[in-house]
């Protein structure tokens, strides 16, 4: 029974290592005649897209790093000495131009103009009872004066006459009564020449005195707006909408004349500053539109270049330029979120949300803009997918040939190009090499192109990707002649 056992095995040994041998030999002559069929039938195109080359006027720009600024800044001191008793604002409080941002003790000058503005009242009245009743009274009353001196003078000169010719004629006068009547008759012409000449001098010194009446009006006014400058001048204000960022002072704190109160900055309109190198700094020109991002809350703004200063900087050898840009309210949704927070109608809590948090553009942000560092030129744009980078080169796919293929796709043969890029343009990038306008180039499918160095890899594909609408509108546009530099 055990060697019966023992053939059973050696029997059952031999068959597997026959089985696992003859499984061996016919994979192996499978492969080789799998490769062999390979190699004999003709390898299929591969899929790819493509895009044609597009000539353009493009303008080349660069990115650079830029830092938010106020528009304005005003470090805003005390005018006088005083106490502080009233500081109404804080740290991060919107302000309007004119609102206040401190009170100084005003007590003593508040008592002083209100002494000044009575004075004032007093002249003024003065002043109008002179023009409606002292005046014309003096003048009515030195007339009715002269009337009577003149009457009282032809009475008394009528009288010396009569008794002066019955003195001579009749001798019916004595010499006493003829000298007394000539005497009265000289004592009335004497005052009815004196109240004559008053009642010139009154009409003549009338514009005189109501002058001088006037300056006094107008002194005393001057004393009453001093003192209400003075007092105005305890009032420190911002003179522009704004924020406040600073605040140095406390209620019970004295100030002296120039110490600083607070520090007010104006964002509703912002200017992002970046310093451009000086071989770029020509093809700046004032009011060109920018696109400003600000990476830390991941929005982007529209600006444009308000300031190109004229100073270079010698140490860093670049030109400041100033980008105006208006910061922008809330959003939709952000407006939806603070009206369900707080409820009410959402202009009052976007109103309300604003003032409490500030406007989305602070000042001291960083920020990146785009700007121009070249004039407008013509030049050849492909999409930047079809660019294949390299370690040190940048090349690409160019299909020099087409042909119909079947199912309806068309092939031909791609040929890799080694290119130098430039600007860019959205999706596309400015290429310098030996392509013309119309070639078609892979943009999709390029990574798995493998041809031996020099060899063009045959591809197929159907339709080619549409040009965007601003490229699409320039494709007729004729070359321009650059701007000398």
């Amino acid at each position: 029974m055990r060697y019966v056992l023992v053939a059973f095995l050696v029997i059952a040994t031999i068959g597997a290592g026959v089985g696992g041998g003859i499984y061996v030999v016919r994979n192996f002559f499978g492969k080789v005649v799998e490769e062999a069929n390979a190699a004999v039938a003709p390898k299929k195109p591969d899929l790819v897209g493509v895009a044609p080359v597009v000539q353009s006027q493009i303008e080349p720009r660069q990115i650079f790093v830029g830092t938010v600024m106020p528009l304005r800044r005003a470090v805003i001191g005390s005018a006088v000495d005083g106490r502080v008793v009233e500081v109404p604002v804080d740290v991060g409080t919107r302000v309007a131009a004119g609102q206040k941002l401190a009170q100084l003790l005003t007590e003593t000058i508040s008592l002083e103009l209100e002494a000044a503005e009575h004075e004032l009242e007093l002249r003024r009245e003065e002043l109008r009872l002179l023009k409606e009743y002292t005046l014309p009274d003096e003048i009515t009353e030195a007339e009715a004066t002269l009337a009577t001196a003149s009457a009282l003078a032809e009475h008394v000169a009528g009288r010396f006459g009569l008794l002066k010719s019955l003195y001579e004629e009749r001798s019916a006068v004595l010499p006493q009564e003829l000298s007394e009547a000539e005497s009265n008759k000289e004592g009335a012409v004497a005052r009815a020449m004196a109240a004559r000449r008053r009642l010139e001098l009154l009409k003549q010194n009338q514009e005189t005195r109501i002058a001088q009446a006037e300056s006094k009006v107008r002194v005393q006014h001057a004393l009453v707006e001093r003192l209400r400058d003075m007092r105005k001048k305890h009032t420190v204000i911002s003179r522009f909408n704004g924020y406040v960022v600073a605040k140095h002072s406390e209620i019970g704190q004295w100030a002296n004349r120039g110490d600083v109160m607070a520090e007010v900055v104006a964002i509703d309109e912002v200017e992002v500053e970046a310093g451009v190198l000086e071989d770029h700094a020509e093809a700046l020109r004032i009011g060109t539109p920018i696109t400003v991002t600000v990476p830390s809350i991941g929005k982007s703004f529209q600006g444009y270049v308000s300031k190109v200063n004229p100073q270079a900087d010698p140490r860093t050898r670049t030109v400041p330029v100033k980008v105006r840009v208006v910061t922008t309210p809330l959003g939709e949704y952000q407006l939806m979120g603070a009206q369900m927070l707080g409820g009410g109608p959402p202009q009052v809590w976007h109103h309300a949300y604003c003032q409490e948090h500030g406007p989305v553009l602070k000042a001291g942000m960083l920020a990146q803009m785009e700007l121009p560092i070249d004039f407008p030129q013509q030049a050849l744009l492909v999409p930047k997918d079809a660019l294949v980078l390299g370690a040190n080169r940048k090349q690409l796919w160019v299909v020099k040939e087409r042909q119909p293929g079947d199912e309806g796709f068309t092939q031909g043969n791609a040929q890799l190009l080694t290119v130098e890029t430039g600007a860019a343009k959205g999706g596309w990038i400015q290429v310098k090499g030996d392509l013309r306008p119309g070639d078609l180039v892979v943009t999709k499918g390029n990574e798995r192109i493998f041809a031996p160095p020099g060899t063009p890899a045959l591809v197929r594909w159907q339709g080619e990707e549409p040009l965007p609408a601003g490229l699409a509108q320039q494709q007729n546009v004729p070359p321009t002649v650059g701007i000398p530099r």
